[in-house]
């Protein structure tokens, strides 16, 4: 029993920051914009996020799904038809988040009303950073079933830091859109060094 007490604390003690991390990536926009520029502009930016966050919903669902089958491949060290099947996952998420695009206008009609409509220039850019931030889920997949959920943490407060600095540098100069851009950047580099440190495991 005091094995897979050990054992657990290992794997799940680095994802309790992890996990902090990501709740500062994903709520600090609206914070900073609220003290750099001003309330109208957070409201404004959170309908945006709001909508553009259905895309989150649908590639949260398809991953649960495809979990099982990639921890069994990866288990097995297929990674060939591991790159088989995700495949499929991500032609999935491209639709989704296109589609969420083309959509983009009626929605945020529906939800917010004509007022909010000038916020619809920075929806398509908060989508594409939902997207990279779905690889998320794919590489994990890999630290997870090798329990090297050390690398977890320390990606996660890169994107956290670098979110904040950026917002902290960009935001005075080019209004609250600007949160969306450094959204879209630090989702980019998380999902870069995850895939790096998928490299390093395999």
């Amino acid at each position: 029993i005091t094995t897979y007490w050990k054992r657990a604390i290992k794997f799940n003690l680095p994802l309790i920051p992890h996990y902090l991390s990501s709740v500062l990536l994903a709520s600090s926009d609206k914070v900073m914009i609220q003290h750099l520029v001003g309330e109208s502009e957070v409201g404004l930016y959170s309908l945006a996020y709001t909508f553009s966050g259905l895309a989150l919903i649908v590639f949260n669902a398809v991953n649960n799904a495809y979990t099982p089958t990639a921890y069994e491949l990866i288990r097995e060290e297929n990674y060939k038809e591991l790159s088989k099947k995700t495949k499929p996952i991500i032609f999935i998420a491209v639709a989704f988040s296109v589609l969420l695009m083309l959509m983009a206008p009626e929605g945020i009609y529906i939800i917010g009303g004509e007022e909010y409509m000038s916020c619809l220039e920075i929806v398509p850019v908060l989508v594409l950073g939902i997207f990279f931030s779905s690889f998320y889920f794919i590489f994990s997949n890999i630290e997870f079933v090798y329990e090297r959920t050390k690398l977890v943490f320390p990606i996660t407060l890169l994107g956290a830091g670098l979110n904040i600095v950026l917002n902290y540098l960009l935001i005075p100069k080019m209004g609250y859109g600007a949160a969306a851009f450094t959204t879209l950047i630090s989702y980019i580099v998380v999902a870069l060094c995850h895939y790096l440190a998928t490299l390093f495991i395999i």
